[in-house]
């Protein structure tokens, strides 16, 4: 099934749909029951919320930021021992 999706124009409709606002609530709790493909949407549309807002390009760099700081704390621990 996966295979034969057309990936740019599910991500096209998600975007064409904000599904949390005002009358879609309505509609969200009606299509709630169609498991398939209505959380697919939904999903798609929050994921591109949140990278379009910039808080996931700001949480990939609070995590390459902890990397780089525990690499530096193995490498004065590393350094501490050998002294």
């Amino acid at each position: 099934m996966y295979s034969q999706m057309n990936l740019s124009e599910f991500a096209e409709q998600s975007q064409q749909h904000d599904i949390a606002s005002g009358t879609d609530k309505t509609m969200m709790a009606l299509l709630a029951n169609d498991q398939s493909s209505f959380w697919n949407a939904y999903r798609a549309r929050e994921l591109s919320k949140w990278i379009q807002s910039g808080e996931y390009q700001s949480c990939l760099e609070s995590a390459r930021t902890y990397e780089r700081r525990l690499l530096k704390a193995q490498e004065f621990l590393q350094a501490s021992k050998g002294e």
